[in-house]
């Protein structure tokens, strides 16, 4: 459904005031019988608030001092899973942003994506430099938007552009 665009899926790493850094994360998935319990919060979710299907990553173990993480493809409708308003970010306005909270959410072993605790290895690390890649282009396109905004107004104000304005440009 995912590739017929049937169905929207969204990553779910983020969270408030850390982002993605794995050292950092909070969301923890806890094993009970045959099933995880996830509490938690993300943020910043691309198509978060139309997904239908999330890939919530959550603190599972701890190995060496270090976070283990671990994957889980969450239907929106599972119970303890709820949206947060969404969030206005202007410059990517074609993918909306929101948050989800956790509150026990139960999930099944067998939606585990990947492997256990090997999240990070295996998608985040790679996933970020994708990110910033792709995300070049909405970052320098608003730059240079920002630019030809301040040539015109320096122009129609007819402010001097002498060399002590361009110091105060960098």
């Amino acid at each position: 459904p995912m590739s017929s665009g049937e169905m929207t899926g969204c990553l779910a790493a983020s969270e408030p005031d850390v982002g993605a850094h794995p050292r950092y994360l909070k969301t923890r998935a806890s094993l009970h019988d045959d099933s995880y319990e996830i509490t938690g919060e993300k943020t910043y979710l691309t198509d978060g608030p139309i997904a239908d299907l999330f890939v919530i990553i959550a603190i599972t173990g701890v190995e060496d001092g270090r976070n283990r993480l671990t994957a889980f493809l969450v239907p929106r409708e599972t119970p303890g899973l709820s949206q947060t308003d969404p969030i206005g970010l202007d410059y990517l306005r074609p993918s909306p942003h929101g948050g989800i909270k956790l509150e026990q959410a139960k999930v099944a072993a067998s939606h585990i994506l990947g492997r256990e605790g090997r999240a990070y290895e295996d998608m985040l690390r790679q996933f970020r430099d994708i990110e910033d890649a792709v995300l070049m282009g909405p970052m320098v396109g608003a730059m240079a938007r920002q630019i030809e905004i301040v040539i015109r107004l320096v122009k129609s104000e007819g402010i001097s552009t002498d060399e002590r304005l361009a110091e105060s440009f960098g």
